[in-house]
């Protein structure tokens, strides 16, 4: 503002109106016009000014304010790094990461986004810099540190960074028995909300009393776990059975247990008993503690993938996310759920949800390309595929959305490119690939497809291939009544991906067959 009058020394002792007219110039300044304003106004005009300044100043400051308080931030938990004598002891060291980010998660999720695990440990050992995780992941801090466990002890340091100058916000060293670790996951949780200045709003529940012996085997059980191997599997189950014993009464445990059952695989026969056995752990679980948001998010995976429940899924996957909103499987369970009614913009959104959280998965940066392929957006999902590859180069899901989003898009020869890179992953001889190379096409691409075949029953002369997959390759052929005779195997074994028929595109042009149709009536959904 500027003030442009002229100004005048008076003396205010007297109150005569002359010393006004004195006071004011004779010529006015040619920067004023219209008609000479009386004192009144002129107060009014100062006090009219003065209130909206302030106003203004006032507003900027509260939604300043408003924004630091309010706005959401993201942290990730680097794998903490195990400097024990023994090397046999990284699973504690991944146990502790695994349980500070759920515990972190649990604590404001509406204010502190944590990045999953799977995102998170990408990153063990990385000689990366915090400000260059911190712009891969897009996180505001990284909670990073150490562990040495000896003789029934563990000796933990953390640290709380601020990525945008790599400053340390909190340090902290603990020593406590290894059987007080479970403890110490929340309270360095609460320290670190504290240092954000977060308020904390999960409830308060009592501690659980679990012995060492317990709680060794329980995160001996989630590391085999966590390498996706068949042989691994087996040696978690052996450790959560292990813990279960040790300690009955602890709920996660029986979780475990039968997320571990849930991985097995096998025949139809050997898969039915596996999620029996995960039905009746999770039931366990959940008579325990019905606040286990994994439990719930595991049975609305079964109700949905293996008893094609639809209603008994939504009920599980919205009471897991009311429990723990921040979890990304539970936002990628939902979402799956989502795609298979055709609520194809709810399943993206839900989708990228779970990629805000597991921003490096290739699981679910490539499962959104899918969905997006479901949905009919097959340039953006071909463009998800390219992310997915971009981190997992050798995933076989993501060529083969990419190779099917081409073809979608009349783009045959980046298809048939494609097709190459499948054939090389999955040890063809350079004669089988040469096949690609003559003919139009339609011959070449046909050439892929009847190669594919032949592999897969190559595998199921070996094992048990599900027939949904059979179904897939004859549907890219055309051949109709192959299709629905594998459809009806896998209806028969109880195929997990029997949900995924209503919104495959490669079944399109048999929705107004009979035998397809009474398939998916069968399959449901139903509404009770």
């Amino acid at each position: 503002y500027r003030f442009i009058a002229s100004v005048v020394e008076r003396d205010y002792s007297t109150d005569q109106p002359a010393l006004l007219e004195q006071a004011l110039p004779a010529n006015p300044s040619p920067q004023i016009s219209g008609p000479r304003l009386s004192r009144k106004y002129i107060y009014a005009a100062l006090i009219v000014a003065a209130t909206l300044s302030i106003f203004l100043i006032s507003s900027f400051i509260v939604r300043r304010t408003r924004e630091t308080t309010e706005s959401r931030r993201l942290l990730a938990v680097l794998p903490f790094t195990n400097i024990s004598p023994d090397p046999e002891k990284e699973y504690f060291s991944d146990g502790l990461t695994e349980e500070l980010i759920t515990n972190l998660s649990q604590l404001n999720p509406q204010r502190l986004g944590v990045i999953a695990r799977t995102s998170a440990m990408r990153y063990k050992e990385t000689r990366k810099s915090a400000a260059e995780i911190g712009r891969e992941l897009g996180v505001d801090y990284l909670v990073e540190g150490s562990i040495r466990s000896e003789d029934g002890r563990a000796r933990i340091t953390v640290q709380l960074v601020r990525v945008s100058d790599q400053s340390h916000l909190w340090a902290q060293s603990y020593d406590r028995p290894f059987e007080d670790v479970l403890k110490l996951q929340r309270e360095v949780a609460e320290v670190v909300a504290h240092a954000l200045s977060l308020q904390i709003i999960r409830p308060r529940t009592p501690e659980p009393t679990i012995d060492a012996a317990a709680r060794e085997a329980y995160l001996k059980g989630q590391y085999q776990l966590n390498k996706r191997d068949p042989a691994a599997t087996l040696q978690a189950i052996e450790f959560f059975r292990l813990a279960v014993n040790a300690a009955p009464n602890d709920g996660r445990a029986y979780v475990g247990l039968a997320e571990a059952y849930l991985q097995l695989g096998g025949s139809p026969g050997e898969a039915k008993e596996a999620v029996a056995k995960a039905r009746e752990s999770l039931g366990k679980a959940l008579a325990l503690d019905d606040t286990l948001a994994e439990a719930h998010r595991l049975s609305g995976n079964i109700s949905l993938l293996n008893d094609w429940n639809w209603p008994l899924a939504r009920r599980e996957f919205e009471r897991a996310l009311e429990l723990s909103p921040g979890h990304a499987m539970t936002h990628h369970g939902y979402a799956t759920y989502l795609s298979t009614l055709g609520r194809h913009d709810e399943a993206i959104a839900r989708m990228k949800k779970a990629i805000e959280m597991d921003p490096i998965s290739p699981l679910v940066i490539g499962d959104l390309g899918w969905f997006y392929y479901a949905a009919g957006r097959y340039e953006e999902a071909a463009m998800q595929s390219l992310k997915a590859l971009e981190l997992e180069p050798n995933d076989f899901a993501a060529h083969d959305c990419l190779l099917h989003a081409y073809l979608m898009q009349g783009k045959t020869d980046e298809a048939v490119g494609q097709a190459r890179t499948i054939m090389s992953l999955r040890g063809a001889t350079p004669e089988e690939i040469e096949a690609l190379s003559t003919g139009d096409d339609r011959e070449r691409l046909k050439a892929f497809w009847n190669w594919q075949l032949n592999w897969l029953r190559d595998i199921a002369a070996r094992y048990y291939v599900d027939p949904y997959y059979f179904a897939l390759t004859y549907a890219d052929l055309g051949a109709t009544n192959q299709v629905i005779e594998n459809l009806e195997a896998a209806y028969r074994d109880g195929s997990t991906l029997m949900p995924f028929v209503h919104t495959e595109p490669r079944y399109n042009h048999l929705r107004t067959n009979e035998r397809f149709i009474n398939l998916i009536q069968r399959i449901g959904p139903h509404t009770n």
